[in-house]
């Protein structure tokens, strides 16, 4: 009787349809070699006796089995040691499925000896554990000891969750000494991001310290963050040339204020295009309650 992993059969279409030996074969050959395959499947050994008569019987044409025993005998043109008829192709899946079933079979008789060792010790609570059961033990200490938490997938970055801090700081000291809103692009961020991942035991109270150092410094404070973090750790520890505490330059505020101006007008124009007319909010200045029009530049130092 066959074993219920042979109830079912593989069957490759492509393969089966492309093959050119069974587009050689006529319809009567093609049905016998059909049905002789399917009864191979089922057998102990995947293979059938070479006789006559019971291929005849096998095949379901018993009365016409003359008419094409040539063409079955040419396709099944292999032999087990014993001379049985067998098909290589069909063979090898065969034992690939027979493969399959013994593993699994083995491993759910493995799992039934646990359990039925596990029922034992309920029974009696004193009993000491057995060998297997303190082997399974260890077993599943080293799985839950090597469980990790999942990593991200390959190709996907995961933000630094100091970056947003560190540019918030520095958008108030920019702000503190400038009087202006601190430029930022993506050149910036990409920059701070250098910064984070070359320094990643930077933590951000050390970051508001250094930029507190380089508020107090005699240096151009208008400087967009990426022309300077490369030098950062210069301010980590005190302020650099003390003096005039880094009182900004006229010069450095007109090209810093110049700047944030034609990126601001280049973002509105935009802006402009994209919603025809209307402002970043949605509304033209003369809807807008409480806005009137645009300030004068403040050029000045901090007053």
């Amino acid at each position: 009787m066959a074993e219920r992993w042979q109830q079912w059969m593989p069957h490759d279409i492509d393969a089966w349809q492309g093959s050119a030996n069974v587009q050689a074969l006529s319809d009567l050959a093609y049905r016998a070699v059909h049905n002789l395959l399917q009864d191979m499947w089922k057998q102990p050994d995947c293979a059938l006796p070479a006789e006559d008569r019971e291929l005849a019987k096998r095949s379901r044409i018993a009365s016409r089995w003359s008419e094409c025993k040539e063409e079955v005998m040419d396709y099944f043109s292999d032999r087990t040691e014993s001379g049985r008829l067998t098909h290589r192709v069909l063979l090898r899946k065969w034992n690939e499925a027979r493969g399959v079933y013994e593993k699994r079979q083995a491993a759910a008789n493995r799992t039934n000896a646990l359990r039925s060792n596990h029922g034992d010790r309920d029974g009696d609570r004193n009993a000491p554990p057995t060998h297997e059961q303190v082997q399974e033990q260890k077993q599943v200490q080293e799985q839950v000891q090597k469980q990790k938490p999942s990593a991200a997938p390959r190709g996907v970055r995961v933000p630094d969750p100091r970056h947003g801090e560190f540019r918030e700081a520095f958008e108030k000291y920019f702000l503190h000494r400038n009087h202006l809103e601190a430029p930022w692009d993506a050149q910036e961020a990409a920059n701070l991001a250098r910064f984070l991942k070359k320094n990643p035991n930077f933590t951000t109270e050390q970051w508001r310290s250094l930029l507190q150092n380089r508020a107090r410094s005699d240096v151009a404070h208008a400087e967009n963050l990426s022309t300077w973090i490369a030098r950062a750790l210069t301010w980590a520890n005190e302020p650099t040339k003390k003096g005039n505490h880094g009182k900004p330059t006229e010069t450095a505020l007109i090209d810093s204020r110049a700047g944030y101006l034609e990126r601001r007008e280049r973002r509105m124009a935009a802006e402009l295009d994209n919603q025809g007319g209307l402002t970043e909010t949605g509304l033209s200045r003369a809807e807008r309650p409480g806005l009137g029009p645009p300030a004068a530049p403040v050029l000045e130092g901090r007053r």
